[in-house]
């Protein structure tokens, strides 16, 4: 369960500084 939700915490993160390196690209 903790693995899990670590896992998806991380993935979650990832999404966002991948979602805000291409709004800075797209500047």
């Amino acid at each position: 369960m903790i693995v899990c939700q670590f896992n998806w915490k991380m993935i979650y993160i990832q999404i966002i500084l991948l979602f805000s390196q291409l709004t800075t690209f797209a500047m």
